[in-house]
Formats: structure tokens, sequence, C-alpha cells
């Protein structure tokens, strides 16, 4: 069975969308494909006149000139590009609908109906007109070469998923934490992460002698942002991610270019730079309170979906018994657990 990690088709919306037929995985570039061409066997010679040639049963894709083509070798080709990612879609279904019969739950089609709504106002939500957004999720489709049947297969599932991961609870400290977050003061940083006090001293004369703390950034952080300057996203008081002590830090400065630190944070050093203040919006809590509740809701059930797929996959015994499948799977896993050797 594939590890969890390594199933990336646990993404709800967004494998229904770039899984489909798009794109072949990196990891099948080394697949050739079959010959377009069918051999002599499967493509008898035609007879005199129109009638097509015999085909001893085999099932056929067409006839060219009264000579058939089968629906063997087309077969082959579409499980060798994209057979995976349909199978993950199957398989991701199978696995929901074994979970929601256990539970006695089912969808109907209003439910699932709601299940499309909802995730067009997600992915398009600057689009606020039904009948536009309708018309960019059938381009969206066409684009991505995603049929009708995969959407639907997809928003069944993730309809029962939502059934089967509960009620979402939303508090009043969720709600203006949201609130904090998208309105709230903000500020922009530049950071330096060093290793011991002594080089955050140094660094400190440097920029006391009027060296660039961008530059300097980029020469001694030891953190990844050093690529850029060691600018960091707008930090509000509600950024997640991000310690507490830094957070208070980077929001207790009040002029722009103003430096902090150093801060330690676990066994490392940071020094900080206020590049920009981003002032409060001037929103009222009770004019986007509903907005903000159903927006956090959506947010958390979405997340509350993919840990229950999640969780199914990592209970599965899955084997896939068709050769070629097999052999990507297998090729998948390994490489998987190679990324994620340190």
């Amino acid at each position: 069975m594939r590890s969890v990690e390594s199933m990336l088709w646990i993404a709800l919306v967004a494998a229904a969308l770039s899984g489909g037929c798009s794109a072949t995985p990196s990891w099948m570039a080394k697949a050739e494909a079959p010959s377009v061409a069918p051999s002599a066997e499967e493509s008898p010679a035609a007879p005199a006149g129109d009638t097509p040639a015999p085909t001893t049963g085999k099932p056929v894709m067409a006839y060219v000139n009264g000579r058939a083509i089968l629906m063997a070798p087309l077969e082959e080709m579409l499980v060798e590009a994209h057979g995976m990612e349909m199978s993950q879609q199957l398989i991701a279904s199978e696995l929901v609908n074994q979970a929601a019969a256990e539970k006695g739950l089912t969808v109907s089609p209003d439910e699932i109906q709601a299940e499309h709504v909802v995730t067009l106002e997600e992915m398009l939500p600057g689009v606020t007109d039904p009948t536009q957004r309708q018309e960019l999720w059938e381009q969206m489709l066409i684009r991505r070469n995603v049929s009708r049947r995969q959407w639907d297969m997809t928003m069944t599932r993730n309809a029962l998923l939502g059934k089967l991961a509960g009620e979402v609870q939303i508090t009043p400290d969720d709600v203006e934490g949201e609130y904090q977050e998208l309105y709230g003061r903000k500020v922009v940083v530049r950071h330096i992460q060093l290793a011991t006090l002594e080089e955050a001293q140094e660094v400190l004369d440097r920029l006391d002698a009027g060296e660039s703390f961008a530059l300097l950034a980029q020469e001694l952080s030891k953190n990844p942002t050093a690529a850029n300057g060691g600018l960091l996203d707008p930090i509000g008081a509600r950024a997640q991610g991000l310690p507490p002590v830094f957070r208070d830090a980077a929001l207790a400065m009040d002029r722009v270019g103003q430096i902090a630190g150093p801060v330690q944070v676990g066994t490392t050093y940071h020094l900080l730079l206020l590049e920009r203040i981003i002032e409060p919006a001037d929103v009222a809590m009770d004019d986007v309170r509903d907005k903000l509740t159903a927006s956090l809701r959506a947010r958390r059930m979405r997340s509350l979906k993919q840990q229950a797929l999640a969780d199914m996959i990592r209970a599965a015994k899955i084997e896939y018994v068709h050769p070629v499948l097999a052999e990507q799977a297998a090729e998948a896993e390994k490489d998987a657990a190679q990324a994620a050797q340190p």
C-alpha cells in the first residue's frame, strides 16, 4: 500500500481539476507509449466493398477504410498515461462510499448540487454572478480535460465526506481572530536569523555602520528567507506559524526602519527591521461577521474532509491488480520513500 504522504490525490477539488487528463506525472516519463498503429492480427485486411472486416469478437474502437482499430491499444495508452490519476479518484470515492455505507449515510441530488455551488464559490471568490461563475467553471473543465462525470463524482464524494466529518464549531473568538487577520493592523518585516548572540551583535554593529539590512540578510541569515533579503509575509495579531515572541516583537515596532532584537527563538537569534505598516481597514465587525463565520466554517470543513479521507487511505488495504498501475504505484512509492530521506 502506498503511504499517505505519497498519495497527493487526497486533495479534494484540486485532484479533480489538476489530476485529470491534462498532464502526465513526472514519474511516468520513462513509460514508452505503445504504437498507435494496430498489428495485422488486430486489424484484419478489409474485404471487398464496404463490409467491415471481422474482428473475432474483440471490441472495436473504429473502422478506417474497413479496417478495424481495436479498443485494446487505446485502453493501454490511456492506462499508461492517465490510469493512475483516474484509479486514485475511483479508489478515493470507493473508500468514502464504504465509510458512508457503514454509517448509513447518503446524499441527495440537492446536497450534491449544494456542494457544487459552495465549491465554485470557494474557487471563484471574485465572481459573484452565478451564471458567470457557471460559465467559467465549464470553461475550466474543458481547459483541463476534466469530464462532468469526474466532477460529479468528486462533488458526491465531498458531500459524503462532509457528513462523515461532522459539524464544525465556530466560536466568537474564532471570528474575532479571523477579523483581525483580514482587517487588523499588520506589519511587514525583514529578519536575519543567526546562530549565536555574538553573531547578532556583530550584525547590529554593521547595521549601525550603515550596511543594508536586506544585503546582510542575504549574506548571513540562516533562514530560507535569506534568498529574498529576509522579507516575510505581513504579520498580524493572529499570525499563524510564528513564535509568539517573534510576532510580538514585530508588532511592537511602530516606525518604518526601526530595528528590533536580538530576539531569541529557541536556540537562534533574530534581528527584525520594520519595512512597512499596514493600517487597520475601516471595516466594522458587524458588517462582516456573517461572511467571516461562513468563510471560516468552509475552510475548517475542507480541512476536516481532507483529514477524513487521509485517515481512510492510511487505514485501507489498496492493491493494484493491473500490471501497469501496479508498476506505477510501486515506482511512486519508491520515489516518495527516497524524497522522505534526510
